[in-house]
């Protein structure tokens, strides 16, 4: 009899513990997910529906209906939260309409009445087939070299646990496996190629091995600043008055249209728009405040500031006018023994101008003057190979002849002869 009396005493505590513990007044076991047709076997074809039934035995002292909390996640650990539904029977289903092949994978279900929840073991389904072409959106698609951007990868009809895999220019760039979202984000940091660049993403189901194609590719463009330019010359940096220079400016790099602006003693002379990373300014020559520092600026609308070459500097030559070759007598006639001078001049030319002697057609004497247009030569004509015509050249950029010169000779005094013979050796 006490036996009965303290079973009765024990079973009695065990529910008013529970009732307690539940406000409510019930008690339930581990719940049960399986699915409803069981000859689907959990290989379920592609499109196809199928339902999945959570069921729970509630035990109630008072006889009365608790309100049931049921949620279905995908995953073995809640990962991704399908349904939420509330009801007060013991069982509850949750269906797919049209499988996906992200569908495959594991289920379980979570009871919870009052304040208590319990989750149900786990259940694999299978669903055959790939995923379905995944979207990439980029923002921004248009950079400067150096900025950022983000690459979103789009599985909307898929569902998680879900691995994105981003390419650029159909290489691997990353991955991202995502458990609880139709999509991924991958940051490009501080761009550093330029020009067009092509993306694309695929999706692969974490608990299968199903895959998507890639999706369609989007280019993301990426401008470049300026670099700072280089200014050379075509030819020569000195050029003759009244000529052309060629001045060429050039970059490493820079995205076009780019503005390049070429400077005299840092002021603006010219201005070209180039679709190519370099320039041509052709100068005109017509005077000499040409001469001096050039200097050359890029800039394009993807440059915080212009960029500036280095400087180069132009001389502009005067060229030599026809010289005149003049003696420094009055007659042209001399005797053997006789030392002439000879003057060389031109009127204009820009120092420094070499001058050349010339003796029928033999270069006799060289004289470079630094300052000044004329230059004078001394000659001894003493013997036959002295007598001829005489001519000077002028040079600085051309050259330019004089007129000829021709001495005559006379016989002179033997003594003066003789003397002058002395004096020379």
């Amino acid at each position: 009899m006490w036996t009965t009396i303290c079973l009765s005493s024990i079973f009695l505590l065990y529910h008013i513990i529970n009732t307690t513990e539940l406000k409510n007044g019930a008690t339930f076991n581990k719940p049960e997910i399986k699915l409803t047709d069981p000859k689907k076997a959990e290989k379920i074809a592609l499109n196809s529906r199928f339902t999945l039934m959570c069921s729970v035995l509630i035990q109630t002292i008072h006889g009365q209906s608790p309100k049931i909390l049921y949620s279905f996640y995908k995953g073995d650990a809640r990962e991704y939260l399908l349904s939420n539904v509330t009801s007060n029977k013991e069982q509850c289903n949750y269906s797919v309409e049209s499988a996906k092949a992200s569908h495959s994978g594991y289920y379980m279900c979570a009871v919870r009445i009052g304040n208590e929840t319990k989750e149900s073991g786990t259940r694999y389904i299978s669903v055959t087939g790939q995923l379905q072409r995944p979207v990439l959106k980029i923002n921004p698609t248009q950079l400067v070299k150096g900025d950022s951007s983000n690459l979103t990868c789009e599985a909307s009809y898929e569902i998680p646990s879900l691995k994105f895999i981003f390419y650029q220019n159909g290489e691997r760039l990353g991955d991202k496996i995502i458990k609880d979202k139709q999509f991924a984000v991958y940051r490009l940091q501080e761009v550093t190629h330029d020009g067009a660049t092509n993306y694309s993403c695929t999706v692969e189901s974490d608990d299968s091995n199903s895959k998507s194609p890639k999706s369609e590719m989007v280019q993301i463009i990426t401008h470049v600043p300026v670099s700072n330019p280089v200014l050379n010359f075509k030819n020569s940096s000195v050029v003759q008055l009244g000529r052309n220079a060629t001045l060429f400016c050039n970059l490493s790099s820079g995205t076009p249209p780019i503005n390049f602006t070429l400077f005299l003693q840092s002021k603006s002379f010219s201005t070209v728009t180039s679709n190519t990373q370099d320039a041509v300014f052709n100068v005109s020559i017509i005077d000499l405040a040409r001469s001096g520092e050039y200097k050359c600026k890029a800039d394009n609308r993807f440059s915080k500031t212009g960029k500036y070459s280095n400087g180069i500097n132009l001389t502009v030559i005067v060229p030599v006018t026809t010289p005149k070759l003049t003696v420094n007598q009055d007659s042209l006639r001399i005797t053997k023994g006789q030392e002439v001078i000879l003057y060389c001049h031109s009127i204009n030319g820009t120092s420094p101008i070499t001058y050349d002697l010339f003796l029928n057609n033999i270069c006799l004497q060289s004289i470079t003057e630094h300052h000044g247009n004329r230059s004078t030569f001394h000659v001894l004509i003493n013997e036959t190979k002295d007598i001829g015509e005489y001519k000077c050249k002028a040079t600085n950029l051309n050259c330019k002849y004089s007129n000829g010169i021709n001495f005559t000779v006379e016989a002179g005094t033997a003594g003066c002869a003789e003397g002058r013979e002395q004096r020379i050796r």
